[in-house]
């Protein structure tokens, strides 16, 4: 970085040689200026040393050099994932109603929810039905020339509340339904897969293959994405309403008369990946990049895939025999055992997603998560400038967020140093305040599947001043 006294130096090295200027080479004038152009140059090499650290993926901070350091790698955002929850509908009408799966409902504040089962609901009667914030959105392409590696984007108004598509292609004999092959791993010429990337533009794209890996779609054919839009990490109350969008029949076929109130909270939605957590991932994308090899593979993949898992466990042969005895069926096995917020759905979805995979001699076996909790005693003073109430809410709140179950933040062992030091960074306990933690329970897995949380409900706080 040039200083203010080189450039004032090279300054009057320039304007020496010019006869005009010869006569004001020590003025005030000269100086004034060269010190504005020392300046000049200077916010010009600080620009320009900037916008070389956008070169590189672990000093960019502009998303837009972040996300073109993605695309280069490959890297896709994690997709946001609705939140889920259960209404109570009553049907106040004189025949029987019948909710059908995706039914459409929207609330108060206009978010769309859909129903995720079917029920019928007698004249006079309520059932309880579960419910997505989702809705689904439709968008045809046409291609207008074959081409290796033909591309289409998502707008990006969209891109952002994808939580899934489904991509299928209309050849001329009817829509059929493509898969997902990453980097077209494993695809022969003729196989319909397709393969996803997210552009610097912030668009989701999808890009097929070049006719040797991955079929191309033809000129003529029309490709159709059904996307499904989320909010993402919004939350609807109990006893909150929602109402049916568009015509729904009772069975005589009159309007139906339904009302719909949230019985369970709508919750335990995230948002898409966050441009930080997108530059840290890119740094070690390439020793993943969808290729499952060990353990972490498998953890990282699945908590990629759902983001609202907050527990997971993956072993293999070894662990298992050492846990159950040697087992001839435990060979080339993976168990995996997980649990995620409101999402009683897991156990399937993560098995379709791991036996998709295209894996050599590997077979799945889900296992049920074992809930153990712990409780916490605990007692202290602190100074009379602060309030107990307050200082017992910190403790309560740092608790919830590092082992409570459903913390996405939760910490994946219990360690009472952690626990110490965690009530300690609150800031409460300084100079003569103290405090004292006793602890009851399971706080170590005694089995592989065991996930362990804390007992918020028979944990106290009590906080004195001194």
């Amino acid at each position: 970085m040039i200083s203010t006294a080189e450039a004032y130096q090279k300054f009057l090295d320039i304007v020496a040689g010019k006869n005009y200027w010869k006569n004001y080479l020590r003025s005030q004038f000269i100086r004034h200026l060269s010190l504005f152009m020392a300046w000049a140059l200077r916010d010009a090499q600080w620009k320009v040393e900037r916008a070389t650290q956008e070169l590189f993926p672990s000093t960019a901070l502009n998303r837009g050099s972040i996300l073109a350091h993605a695309e280069s790698r490959g890297y896709t955002p994690v997709k946001p994932q609705p939140a889920t929850g259960a209404v109570t509908i009553t049907n106040g009408g004189d025949y029987p109603v019948t909710i059908p799966l995706y039914q459409a409902f929207v609330s108060d504040s206009q978010n769309d929810y859909y129903a995720t089962e079917s029920v019928t609901i007698a004249a006079g009667a309520s059932e309880t039905v579960d419910i997505s914030q989702a809705k689904t959105e439709t968008i045809d392409f046409d291609v207008t020339v074959e081409e290796v590696f033909h591309e289409i984007k998502i707008e990006k108004e969209l891109s952002a509340k994808v939580a899934d598509y489904v991509v299928k292609v209309d050849q001329g004999g009817g829509f059929e339904t493509w898969d997902y092959a990453p980097r077209f791993h494993n695809s022969l010429p003729d196989d319909y897969v397709y393969d996803e990337f997210y552009s610097v533009t912030d668009e989701i794209g999808i890009r097929f293959g070049n006719g040797t890996f991955g079929f191309m779609p033809p000129a003529g054919a029309t490709i159709r994405v059904t996307l499904k839009l989320t909010e993402g990490d919004i939350e609807l109350p109990v006893n909150q309403a929602l109402y049916h969008v568009g015509s729904l029949l009772d069975s005589e076929g009159q309007a139906a008369s339904i009302q719909v109130v949230v019985s369970d909270a709508i919750n335990g939605g995230t948002d898409q990946e966050d441009i930080e957590s997108i530059r840290k991932n890119i740094l070690y994308w390439s020793t993943y990049n969808e290729n499952i090899v060990w353990k972490e593979d498998y953890v990282f993949a699945l908590k990629r895939k759902f983001p609202q898992i907050r527990w997971i466990n993956v072993w293999g042969e070894t662990e298992q025999d050492a846990e159950t005895g040697a087992d001839s069926a435990n060979i080339n096995t993976i168990f995996v055992c997980l649990y995620a917020e409101a999402a009683e759905d897991i156990e399937d979805a993560a098995m379709a997603f791991l036996n998709g995979l295209k894996l050599m001699n590997r077979k799945f076996l889900w296992v049920a998560p074992v809930s153990s909790e712990f409780s916490l005693t605990i007692t202290g003073s602190v100074a009379r400038a602060q309030d107990p109430a307050t200082v017992t809410s910190a403790i309560t709140d740092a608790l919830e967020a590092n082992y409570g179950i459903d913390s996405t933040t939760k910490l994946d062992a219990v360690h009472t140093k952690d626990i110490y030091k965690l009530i300690q960074d609150t800031g409460y306990f300084e100079n003569n305040a103290f405090f004292d933690v006793t602890m009851t329970g399971t706080h170590v897995p005694a089995q592989l599947a065991e996930m362990i949380s804390i007992d918020m409900t028979t944990t106290t706080v009590t906080i004195e001043r001194l």
